[in-house]
């Protein structure tokens, strides 16, 4: 189902993909408040000791009557997060389109995703790694701030569309490099075996008694969500797996297929409560943030 990646065209250099997350992000928060968590932003989270300068209206008094501290109850939106990005570099994700179309690569797009995600969560506070081919790439496993996000988008920076690693191994290697990871997010075409990833889905949303949020950015040409309108060969680089598609009934049988495959993909995700956003290399970025960010609410 994946495409040739010989179909990528000349292209200017891609614009700093530090200055791109920043710019997103700033576009994204003008005037209100982003997170990648979900619930009620008032939700009790944990408690953590009392410090100067906290609310005093905040010390949960029942506790303090138990201890010889004093505890204020943290909200769902102070506590950080531990969040893992998994980026699928793997050969099919350099596809552009099949013919002139000013669209960026897959992994182009999916790189801006996952920069701006890492920007996001970074600014709220979060700890971030990134993980591409079966490694941690970012400098130290886990980064924070300004600086974490010119680390991550210096990393992302130097990755290629090369090698074959499936989504469910993405996940299955975000979850082994960072342990200790609250979300997991993973930036793939995820055209793939379905039965092997909701396997991972499965396996890593599950951590001892409690569940891990996974959440899934499927990036996808627009000539693989509609197959073009002259007959053309759909070659999958990492398995050599073939498809036919062109005029007619092979180009309605071709878009039925991707069409279930993609709602599979999407009920895997939410069988295991996670998030699901498509990405359209077509669209701005943004625009798919919007979306995310919106559902979040």
């Amino acid at each position: 189902m994946r495409k040739r990646t010989d179909h990528v065209l000349n292209a200017p250099p891609p614009e700093d993909l530090l200055l791109v997350a920043q710019r997103l992000v700033d576009g994204l928060g003008a005037g209100r408040h982003l997170a990648l968590r979900t619930g009620d932003a008032d939700e009790f989270y944990d408690y953590k000791p009392y410090s100067p300068g906290d609310p005093i209206a905040r010390v949960d008094w029942r506790a303090a009557a138990r201890r010889d501290d004093l505890h204020i109850r943290r909200r769902r939106h102070e506590a950080p997060m531990t969040v893992a990005i998994a980026v699928d570099t793997s050969e099919s994700m350099g596809f552009r389109s099949f013919g002139d179309r000013p669209w960026p690569t897959k992994l182009r797009a999916a790189l801006e995703v996952a920069a701006a995600l890492a920007a996001i969560a970074l600014r709220q506070g979060d700890r971030v790694a990134i993980v591409t081919d079966g490694s941690e790439i970012a400098t130290s496993p886990l980064v924070t701030g300004r600086e974490g996000l010119a680390r991550i988008a210096h990393s992302l920076s130097s990755v290629t569309a090369s090698g074959a690693i499936s989504c469910a191994a993405l996940l299955r290697a975000a979850a082994e490099h960072v342990p200790s990871a609250d979300l997991v997010i993973a930036v793939s075409d995820a055209l793939e075996e379905l039965e092997g990833f909701a396997e991972a889905v499965a396996q890593v949303s599950k951590v001892a008694s409690t569940f891990r949020e996974v959440m899934l950015i499927q990036v996808l040409s627009d000539d693989e969500l509609a197959a073009p309108p002259v007959g053309a060969t759909l070659v999958d680089p990492e398995s050599g797996m073939r498809h036919a598609v062109g005029n007619g009934d092979a180009a309605e049988q071709s878009r039925a297929q991707i069409a279930a495959h993609i709602e599979q993909v999407r009920q895997i995700i939410r069988h295991a409560r996670g998030r699901y956003e498509l990405h359209r290399t077509a669209e701005p970025v943004a625009t798919t943030l919007r979306r995310l960010l919106a559902a979040q609410q």
